[in-house]
């Protein structure tokens, strides 16, 4: 009788070990994945911030000066838009919690002066130059993409109103995938005045200074 007693109790033990593992895989194999996936969210999105960054440290200092960013894409994409003013990456990530279609900012105040968002330029002193954007692609959840645009900043001289931007342009290909090294390279101050004044909505016509970069994607 005592031996039977203690077969049942074993059998009862081993059932609870059982149940109690299997519950802990359950819960606990999605528990680890979730805290991956968001560490992994957080990574690329400190890429983006770093490219940001980057990109405006070069622009302050002085002609010549470079930085490089390494992007770990995968089945991503980093594209230069110079005509826009942005640069931008895709990345995949399942149920990240960016809005669909639209974009939300990461980094910097206000969208105006940016490509979506209202006016042609903000105010020195209460928009920053750069910012970091971030939105989820409408045809799959899982496709993320992150922007950084550069937008026109209106600020008053003692000879007159004038707008600032940091100039992203291209050096070749304007597109890449997979792991790619991001060179930002200073290509000097340039000034839009006389005949290549920057001509605004209302027809104010305003000399621009522009910090060039150079984006070479390697």
């Amino acid at each position: 009788m005592k031996g039977q007693t203690q077969a049942v109790t074993a059998v009862m033990i081993t059932g609870v070990v059982i149940g109690a593992v299997a519950s802990a895989y359950v819960w606990g194999v999605p528990l680890v994945e979730k805290r991956q996936s968001q560490s992994d969210l957080q990574q690329v999105e400190s890429k983006a911030v770093s490219l940001r960054d980057s990109i405006r440290s070069v622009s302050q200092s002085g002609s010549g000066s470079s930085e490089e960013v390494d992007l770990s894409l995968g089945n991503g994409r980093v594209e230069v838009d110079p005509r826009r003013n942005y640069i931008e990456f895709t990345s995949f990530a399942e149920n990240a919690p960016y809005p669909v279609g639209s974009w939300r900012l990461l980094r910097g105040q206000s969208r105006q002066g940016l490509s979506f968002g209202a006016g042609e330029f903000g105010l020195q002193g209460e928009n920053t130059p750069g910012v970091v954007a971030v939105q989820r692609e409408s045809d799959s959840n899982s496709v993320v993409t992150y922007r950084i645009e550069f937008r026109n900043l209106k600020t008053t001289t003692p000879s007159g109103p004038i707008l600032r931007q940091v100039d992203i342009q291209s050096s070749g290909a304007e597109s890449a995938s997979g792991d790619v090294t991001v060179q930002m390279t200073n290509k000097g101050t340039q000034t839009d005045a006389g005949s290549d004044r920057y001509t605004i909505s209302n027809g104010e016509d305003l000399r621009r200074r522009r910090s060039v970069v150079e984006i070479d994607l390697r």
